[in-house]
């Protein structure tokens, strides 16, 4: 469990936040002041002031106010990105580099470094001194750098400029902000002018560059319609392509030929198909199908007549008169043919040349509306390269600009709060790096062990002092807080204790001074107190008293001397002490065994109570040995101090051989730093306790 944690159980996180930042309240205000001062160091002394001139403009868009669809549905007008461009364009490295050669500020030291007075103890200063040492030109250096000076002072020009367009209109402010009123003036105007003057040009180069275009275009095209004008005329007079309704009347005439063809096809397939059957009729000999297959009426005659000489001869003559009728016929369907092929010959030819004359024709015919559109085009473009204006105007000129840094009472309001702010953070930082207890309620909610007492720091400078301190401050707050934790450590049990051990994490504690104090508060009202000191190895019970013996624990635990004989009276105190001893061996070694619980044994038949005081848990085992042998135990911790970690380990150390702790004691609370971090305990001396207490 963290020590916020611990707060938040007892007072509420936001409160015990509260509490903490109102009692570090004048580190706080330190802070504060502190940062206040630098503030206003920085903004009356060292802030070079800035002031800011404006010109207004306005974009004269010719763009038709037609929403569309993509504007509706993003909620921005074309002309917002239209706007933007411009913004940029104002903004931009070319005009910025002509404002610069224009204006001169390649020599003006707000804009050049280079020109500003430089430092004692500068790099460029370094630089050259190794140039020098180098034997390199200085000067030569520079002018190579020279190009690079003009990005840097482009780039410091470009940052005291900004444009902003006014919402939902066409107006945009160009500021500039310098360290001159006069001079943010003239660079804002000056910068409007070069920006019209640039729009003006762009278009005049714009409209230039698409006159000499159409100008080779129309060129070209009229080169192009004149050859295909001549390629025209000359397949017209190469071809016998009279017209096309010439050709369509061949057509007609090649439809009849082929008419005819088949007539005469026709007509030749029947006299075959007649001269067959006559031939088979005369080879037969029969007459009457001879005069049937012939069909003549002299045939019918001859047959009557009985002359078969002559109707032989007639019917030859008939046969032979068909034959040349069939050689007729075929003679002249082969003409009608023969010239069937040449007409349709004669079409094929004239109707690709017709179709190459269209095709020219039309190539011709599209050459020339694009050679009349782009002259229209030419005429309209020329009248138009002398009339040319900039789409931007200036509405308002610059006037010498007003101070807009350093803006002093910002800086002074911004410094209150930031030197607050790290004031508070140093505070809680204070607070939460701290790993000690502050207060009984940290300590018992972190261990689960009721704290038996909260002693005050001794308002002592040695340990000698503190038994005359409590003697002659009865009701101070020490040894009321001695007293109450007396009262404690005897109700914490059904049993009163008789035997008390002290112990702690770690040295420094006040382990030593609590249980002389508490052996002291006891032999006060008249109680047989033996104090034993259990530290062997550090020894200092023997400071605080003006006693000393030569024999001690080590020799009543080795069986060299008594507890009587050991044991030493304090006349001014009444406290009988059992010193330690230097031990040979290990001092570990002695207190295993019953040698300790024999004395301790002895020790309840002489004494009403015992108080031993133990080194640290964490240092060595001696109060793990001791800690079986006792009634009680107070494990000490120092207020505001000891490490959580240590105090866990430290009983964590005694809970594995089974040592119950009676009770926990807070140590060494200083009261006024306790009042800062808003504790309680500044209750000994406010809050109307004071009255209890002599100091």
């Amino acid at each position: 469990m963290q020590l916020d944690d611990l707060n938040a159980e007892t007072r509420g996180p936001t409160t015990s936040m509260l509490h903490v930042l109102w009692h570090g309240k004048w580190i706080i205000l330190v802070c504060a002041v502190c940062a206040v001062l630098m503030g206003a160091y920085y903004a009356f002394r060292v802030a070079v002031p800035k002031y800011a001139a404006v010109t207004e403009m306005v974009f004269e868009s010719s763009a038709p106010p037609i929403p569309n669809i993509e504007a509706v549905v993003t909620g921005q007008a074309p002309e917002d990105a239209v706007i933007n461009t411009q913004l940029q364009i104002i903004r931009s490295g070319g005009l910025v580099d002509k404002l610069v050669e224009d204006m001169s500020l390649i020599d003006d030291p707000e804009f050049n470094h280079l020109l500003r007075p430089k430092p004692l103890f500068s790099r460029e200063n370094l630089r050259n001194l190794v140039a020098r040492g180098l034997g390199a030109d200085v000067a030569e250096a520079a002018e190579q750098d020279l190009e690079k000076v003009k990005i840097s002072v482009g780039a410091a020009v470009r940052a005291a400029i900004s444009v902003t367009a006014v919402r939902n209109t066409y107006i945009f402010h160009v500021r500039v902000r310098t360290t001159d009123p006069e001079k943010s003036a003239r660079l804002a105007n000056r910068l409007a002018e070069l920006y019209i003057e640039d729009q003006v040009t762009k278009k005049f180069e714009a409209t230039e560059y698409a006159v000499n275009w159409l100008s080779e275009r129309v060129s070209a095209l009229e080169v192009e319609l004149l050859q295909k004008e001549d390629e025209i005329k000359a397949l017209r007079s190469e071809t016998d392509l009279v017209s096309a309704e010439a050709l369509d009347g061949l057509r007609l005439r090649a439809k009849e030929l082929r008419e005819r063809v088949s007539t005469a096809d026709e007509a030749i397939s029947r006299l075959r198909a007649s001269l067959d059957s006559q031939k088979e009729a005369l080879a037969s000999g029969d007459e009457q199908a001879i005069v049937a297959a012939f069909s003549d009426r002299s045939l019918r005659q001859l047959i009557s007549s009985e002359n078969t000489a002559l109707f032989t001869k007639r019917a030859e003559l008939l046969l032979t008169n068909q034959q040349n009728a069939l050689k007729r016929e075929i003679s002249q369907k082969d003409a009608l043919s023969a010239s069937l092929e040449q007409m349709l010959a004669d079409i094929d030819a004239q109707n690709s040349d017709l179709l190459g004359l269209n095709q020219l024709v039309r190539e011709a015919e599209a050459t020339r509306v694009l050679y009349e559109t782009f002259l229209s085009r030419l005429k309209q473009t020329t009248v138009q390269i002398g009339l040319q204006q900039a789409d931007s105007h200036v509405l308002t000129n610059a006037v010498p600009g007003s101070l807009v840094e350093p803006r002093k009472s910002r800086i002074l309001i911004l410094s209150c709060l930031l030197g607050g702010i790290v004031g508070g953070a140093i505070v809680l930082l204070q607070n939460m790096m701290n790993a000690g207890f502050r207060s009984k309620e940290m300590l018992e909610a972190y261990t689960k062990i009721p704290v038996l007492g909260e002693v005050p720091v001794m308002p002592i400078r040695q340990r000698s002092g503190l038994l005359a301190f409590l003697r002659d401050n009865p009701t101070s707050a020490v040894a009321e807080s001695m007293r109450n934790m007396r009262t404690s450590l005897v109700m914490a049990q059904q049993e009163a204790p008789k035997v008390i051990m002290y112990t702690s994490s770690e040295p420094g504690e006040g382990k030593t001074t609590l249980a002389v104090s508490h052996a002291q508060n006891l032999a006060a009202i008249g109680k047989k107190v033996l104090l034993i000191e259990c530290d062997i190895r550090r020894r200092t019970i023997s400071k605080y008293f003006d006693v000393n013996g030569d024999l001690g624990i080590v020799s009543v635990l080795t069986g060299q001397s008594s507890l009587e004989d050991a044991v030493m009276l304090d006349e001014q105190t009444g406290i009988f002490i059992l010193f330690g001893e230097k031990a040979e061996g290990s001092a570990a070694d002695l207190l295993t065994g019953g040698n300790m619980q024999d004395l301790l044994d002895t020790a309840r038949d002489h004494f009403d109570a015992i108080i031993i005081d133990t080194p640290p848990v964490l240092v060595v085992p001696d109060a793990r040995l001791v800690g079986h042998c006792v009634d009680a135990l107070a494990y000490v911790v120092k207020w505001d101090s000891t490490a959580q970690t240590a105090v866990r380990e430290g009983l964590a150390q005694l809970r594995a051989v089974k040592i119950p702790v009676t009770g926990l004691v807070l140590s060494q609370i200083n009261m006024r730093r306790a009042r800062r971090y808003g504790s309680r305990y500044g209750s000994y001396s406010s809050y109307g306790y004071s009255g209890y207490y002599d100091n």
